[in-house]
């Protein structure tokens, strides 16, 4: 029985990371026909050129992303649909979420979160109930290997950019700009030949609440997983201090 149990654990393991590997190749593919339905060419849409950036930071393969501008650029009758849509929940304890979503059928996406929610016992909330404890903004993720930190310190705060944070251990940094300034910031940081790993939109809390019962984080985290767990998600945003 144990080599059974063994196997069947591994075979759990290898689907779940297929699973998650998936998840991420649809996403991007999504995002990537977002970009490229007016224009594929990289080189003169800068909204494609990120997009193709992003997938290739996830290790989405490049025939993955031939595939996708291939399939929604300019053709009428396989042109993309896909639109973000934003839902709001809240839950005692002043916590609060957002849930981002690319979904081509509006109303599916909003009858599966709708469920997800109610059986977690969550509450959903009318738009912009629970966004207004939230800032949006882009948050671009650099990578610091081989550099200094503290020279990159000094940089980003000449950059325009609102605020980073620097992790050590893993050798990155997050930025964080206006909607309006991300353009200016992203080059001024590729111009210092500093390399962007990630870059997307974020809704960033400005009002943090402290959940310190493990049930009610349990209880939390299992709603993240399940509302994670459905193809039209993007992200899930709490105000939930760290």
């Amino acid at each position: 029985m144990a080599g059974h149990s063994k196997w069947a654990n591994i075979k759990h393991r290898k689907w779940a990371q297929d699973k998650i590997k998936w998840k991420i190749y649809w996403k991007h593919s999504k995002l990537l026909a977002i970009a490229a339905r007016w224009w594929a060419d990289p080189e003169t849409n800068n909204a494609l050129k990120l997009a193709i950036e992003n997938a290739k930071a996830v290790n989405v393969p490049n025939d993955n992303i031939k595939k996708a501008i291939e399939k929604w650029s300019w053709t009428w009758k396989n042109a993309a649909t896909y639109v973000e849509w934003l839902y709001e929940a809240y839950w005692p304890w002043w916590v609060a979420i957002i849930v981002s979503t690319l979904s081509d059928n509006s109303n599916r996406t909003i009858t599966d979160v709708k469920t997800i929610i109610s059986k977690k016992w969550w509450n959903f909330a009318e738009s912009g109930s629970v966004s207004y404890m939230f800032w949006k903004k882009w948050e671009i993720t650099v990578d610091l290997e081989w550099k200094d930190i503290e020279e990159f310190e000094m940089f980003v705060l000449d950059s325009w950019a609102e605020d980073f944070e620097v992790f050590e251990d893993e050798k990155i940094a997050t930025v964080i700009t206006e909607v309006t300034d991300f353009t200016s910031v992203r080059d001024k940081i590729t111009s210092e030949w500093y390399t962007l790993k990630w870059a997307e939109i974020s809704w960033i809390p400005n009002q943090k609440v402290p959940l310190d019962n493990e049930e009610k984080l349990e209880k939390l985290n299992n709603l993240i997983e399940a509302l994670e767990e459905n193809d039209d998600v993007d992200n899930v945003y709490t105000n939930l201090e760290n």
